[in-house]
């Protein structure tokens, strides 16, 4: 729980006008999982595309549908009085769109929407709409907005005119009580559950006009006691701001900060969908003077953002300095998905500085492409010179499918990898039918290998991994119980020489089970070498985390499993770290596939399922 006299402070109030636009959603040229296209969806990212976002959502008709348009989702309000809309009508006459608008109440029953047409003329137009006391389309009752739109569809059917296409820039609220958001915030931070203040805190700040947003968040983020998931939350709100005032004010904001929550606004200041916010962002990661920590936060932002423009910085990130910049290059320019960035991507793959950096750049490749050349620039650039402007550029769900040494089945390319290794008491339950005992009949490697217990099934595959990990790698295997220790070194990562190898393997084989679960622990002795924060940390610490457990954490400094997961989404904010997940308890554990999917890791679920024992003999 927040202190009130906290609460008090936090919630002084930066702008009390109520006649103020508050834009609930912007399309700033980057999908949206509550926005559903009817037709064609096309987001534009050019610099003259948004009024308020950094591009906007083009509507036009497709072949397959009589309709075409956007359906948006869950657009929480504070008591409003006008729904507001930024469009553009691409056609050279008027056309009409027509708006459907439906509360909680009328989004479960049929005929419960609200209906208004509009008439847009051609070019820039603003729809406001009021929204106090609109009735149904059988007028059997009024609509609740009170607490905003549960689902609003801006449509129209096609008509066979050509260029009859919309683009959709922003929707928002005009006359929200200010003073009934900032009421419903502080009851939030008063709540016990952190899950539920997390949410509420959450929802709140989104209702919040944008200076009140930014002063409110930002306070939070500075609280040294604030919960992980609270502190997501406030991240996260920051990272929403397109205001020029607030903009600023996080710039002043980060002149007087230089621990872990310099990272965070970083990193929200390159999310913003704001064109202001990207032109420092993308000022900053050119500077020499950035630190390789700030410089991959930034490209983190960009990079979730979606920025079309991330291929002009691949000079800013040398493959002489810190592998996380280049890495997290590499992330953006595959989710810019352009012709520009696969010449990038290439240009990286002919010297990537590091081996994660390689692996990453030729699986970009692979996933925008479809095909699989491997790590060879030369194949790729002889390639794409006879294939450029034929191939669609998508995440077409291909894989990088080159040999390399496994864990579990997951790739162990040459890098930084540290093993965090479940030796709980649980550990010694016997790997028996489901998912684990299908793995050990099709794993030629495991065939001389005696496992009955889920500790051998992991001992055997850390064994088979860092026998073939390839030359050049750096290896750390830290298990945990009650606690967390590195097995053969305190210093860190070490070079794989055969001496290590051999030093390693004979210690992993007398591994016992014992104690209970500090998953926390051991993720911190693999981000923190040194056993605390450090500046060589990004430099010195590993590319890649392979986390294995068989339940859920129940000692430690965090044994909330969703505050776990916050926790190390923070911890990653400057680093790229790729963490892949493996459950081998007998339960899904879902916290561990969010986590190896923020991450670019990868999770497998190795359950045991004991047959369950018959009853009378039967």
């Amino acid at each position: 729980m927040i202190r009130p006299v906290f609460t008090l402070m936090l919630l002084a109030p930066a702008l009390l006008a109520q006649g103020t636009t508050r834009y609930a959603r912007s399309f700033g040229g980057r999908p949206d999982r509550t926005t559903f296209i009817q037709g064609t969806g096309t987001y534009l990212h050019g610099a003259d595309d948004g009024v308020i976002g950094e591009g906007c959502l083009r509507l036009s008709p497709s072949e397959e549908s009589k309709y075409y348009g956007a359906t948006v989702y869950s657009l929480g309000a504070s008591k409003p009085t006008t729904l507001r809309l930024l469009v553009v009508n691409e056609a050279s006459t008027p056309v009409k769109w027509q708006l459907r608008i439906e509360d909680e109440r009328g989004y479960k029953k049929t005929g419960g929407a609200a209906y208004r047409d509009r008439v847009l003329p051609p070019g820039r137009s603003t729809i406001d709409i009021d929204i106090r006391g609109l009735w149904d389309r059988a007028r059997s009752r009024k609509l609740d907005l009170s607490t905003g739109i549960r689902r609003l569809r801006f449509s129209r059917r096609k008509d066979g005119r050509e260029g009859a296409a919309c683009r959709l820039d922003a929707i928002g609220f005009v006359g929200e009580d200010c003073k009934l958001a900032r009421s419903r915030l502080a009851k939030a931070l008063e709540l016990e559950k952190t899950n539920e203040r997390a949410r509420g805190v959450r929802d709140n700040l989104a209702l919040l006009p944008e200076a009140d947003r930014c002063v409110a968040a930002v306070r939070l983020l500075v609280r040294p006691d604030l919960d992980e998931r609270t502190r997501r939350s406030s991240r996260e709100a920051l990272a929403t701001l397109s205001d020029a005032a607030s903009i600023k004010a996080i710039v002043r904001t980060l002149k007087k900060t230089k621990d872990d929550r310099r990272v965070e606004m970083l990193w929200a200041l390159a999310m913003m969908p704001s064109r202001e916010a990207r032109q420092i962002a993308i000022a900053r990661i050119k500077a020499a003077k950035t630190s390789p920590k700030d410089r991959t936060a930034l490209l983190q932002g960009l990079g979730r953002r979606g920025a079309d423009d991330v291929a002009t910085l691949v000079s800013s990130c040398p493959p002489n300095q810190a592998w996380a910049q280049r890495a997290a290059l590499v992330l953006a320019l595959r989710q810019c998905a352009t012709e520009s960035s696969v010449d990038a991507l290439i240009d990286i793959l002919k010297d990537p500085g590091s081996g994660r950096v390689g692996y990453d750049a030729a699986d970009a490749l692979t996933r925008l492409t479809g095909k699989d050349l491997g790590s060879s620039a030369t194949a790729w650039a002889d390639w794409w010179r006879v294939n450029r402007g034929k191939v669609t550029l998508r995440d077409s769900g291909a894989r990088l499918t080159s040999g390399y040494a496994t864990y579990y089945g997951i790739p162990v390319p040459q890098g930084r990898h540290a093993f965090v290794l479940d030796t709980s008491g649980s550990m010694r339950d016997p790997v028996q039918g489901g998912a684990a005992e299908e793995h050990i009949r099709r794993s030629p490697h495991l065939e001389k290998d005696e496992i009955k217990s889920r500790l051998d099934l992991a001992k055997a595959e850390l064994i088979n991994a860092i026998d073939r990990m390839p030359k050049g790698s750096f290896i750390s295997v830290i298990p945990y119980e009650n606690a967390a220790e590195p097995l053969v070194t305190t210093k860190g990562l070490e070079r794989a020489t055969p001496a290590l190898r051999k030093k390693i393997t004979k210690r992993v084989r007398v591994l016992t089970a014992g104690g209970r679960t500090n998953i926390h622990d051991g993720m911190w002795r693999a981000y923190h070498p040194r056993k605390r924060p450090d500046h060589k940390d990004v430099v010195e610490g590993p590319d890649t985390i392979f986390l294995l457990t068989d339940g859920n954490p129940s000692i430690g400094l965090i044994i909330s499993r969703w505050e776990l997961r916050d926790a190390l989404l923070r911890y990653n904010l400057g680093r790229m770290v790729r963490i892949h997940t493996i459950n081998v308890g007998a339960k899904d554990n879902v916290w561990l596939k969010s986590i190896a999917q923020h991450t670019g890791g990868e999770f497998l679920d190795l359950t045991s399922n004991p047959p369950k024992k018959k009853e009378d003999g039967r």
